[in-house]
């Protein structure tokens, strides 16, 4: 993920992405332990999770990519609403790079 890979950040959240050698996509979220506790993490993960799935039709194919969360919460509902909109304004940037 390192080699050919862009950084997109954004206030508390990165995306990064790579192009792969088939037409897949696959997609890692992050949420290390000073974002909070085991249950703030996976909620957080599995609301951008969702947001993601939901989407997919949003993210060019072929790439990989990675959400890493870096801010730290005490709400897991509004605080994982305001990365779920922060990640999507990330992926248009990348979207608007990919396909330039």
């Amino acid at each position: 993920m390192r080699e050919k890979s862009s950084a997109y950040y954004g206030q508390g959240i990165i995306l990064k992405v790579a192009r792969r050698d088939d037409n897949e996509s696959r997609f890692a979220i992050s949420v290390p332990k000073k974002v909070g506790g085991a249950v703030i993490r996976n909620g957080i993960r599995r609301v951008l999770s969702e947001w993601i799935r939901l989407n997919l039709a949003f993210f060019p194919e072929g790439h990989n990519w990675l959400v890493i969360i870096h801010e730290k919460s005490t709400r897991t509902k509004s605080f994982a609403d305001s990365m779920r909109k922060k990640l999507a304004c990330l992926v248009e940037k990348a979207r608007d790079d990919i396909e330039a």
